[in-house]
């Protein structure tokens, strides 16, 4: 008798497959072939298909009138299908003082997908989460099930924004008393300051441009504390009042204020990595 085995290789596709494997017969041409899954169990005409990825043995018996019963064995190799992952988006855009997933997540269906911040960091089922002004670098890829492949690595740069200090401004038209007159400034943060950030209120000298603290300070909340030059906790939507800015005379006036938060100590110009400075031009009338 002279025959041939023929091993079978397909890729998971979610259906039985043999990969082609086979036992070719040459001599005799009457030859009976039959497939199963043991020794004693060999009953099918062909080789049967195998839907998940792995390699599977197959016993084969070889029949012919007048010719030696041969058996043995083939295999059937199922591949691991290439993964896939989609894409992750940003989840957040500006600073609020609160921690964020950075991203909305990824989906695949050939595995679970796993995140890192960074290139250093170490891979998770996690979604980073991340708090302050800054721009991150998160990686992810999805890892493969039984019958896939991991995917590619891909990333995503995720900027958490910069809040401002916001001043809104009760009035802009005052009506003539021969007396001071001036605005309240309402002034909010995107979040509870910490112990070691100084709300920082200036307004700009028109001869020089340059900068200086507001003075005549009052409050809309007599619980707001402060210090040298000024120091407030202040919650979001809540607000402090400041008269940095008066007049008596008829006439329009016109002057720059800016808001900020600096760090440690209060500082003309100083920065803080969860908020830019905020500069904004005020006209008052007085009629």
């Amino acid at each position: 008798m002279k025959f041939s085995v023929k091993n079978g290789t397909a890729t998971y596709n979610g259906t039985g497959q043999n990969g082609g494997a086979k036992i070719e017969v040459s001599e005799p041409k009457n030859a009976v072939v039959k497939y199963g899954s043991s020794a004693g169990a060999c009953t099918l005409s062909r080789a049967p298909g195998y839907v998940n990825a792995g390699t599977y043995t197959l016993y084969y018996k070889i029949t012919a009138e007048n010719y030696k019963t041969e058996t043995g064995t083939l295999t059937v190799k199922i591949e691991k299908a290439e993964g896939s992952c989609g894409n992750a988006y940003s989840n957040v855009t500006t600073y609020d003082g609160r921690e964020h997933e950075l991203v909305v997540p990824a989906s695949s269906s050939t595995g679970t997908v796993y995140y890192k911040l960074g290139t250093n960091g170490s891979y998770s089922t996690s979604i980073p989460v991340r708090k302050n002004a800054s721009t991150y670098r998160v990686y992810y890829y999805s890892k493969g099930d039984a019958n896939h492949l991991d995917s590619d690595e891909k990333l995503i740069d995720v900027t958490i924004g910069k809040a401002k200090v916001n001043g809104v401004f009760s009035a802009t038209s005052f009506t003539y008393n021969g007396k001071h007159q001036y605005p309240d400034v309402q002034v909010n943060t995107a979040a509870l300051l910490a112990d070691n950030e100084y709300l920082v209120v200036e307004i700009q000298n028109p001869s020089d441009n340059s900068w200086s603290y507001c003075a005549d300070t009052s409050y809309v909340n007599p619980s707001y504390s402060h210090s040298n030059p000024f120091k407030w906790i202040v919650k979001k939507d809540e607000n402090v009042s400041l008269t940095c800015f008066k007049n008596c005379e008829r006439g329009t006036y016109t002057r720059k204020y800016r808001f900020y938060v600096s760090t440690n100590t209060p500082n003309v110009g100083g920065t803080n990595q969860n908020y830019e400075i905020n500069e904004v031009t005020y006209t008052m009338t007085i009629k």
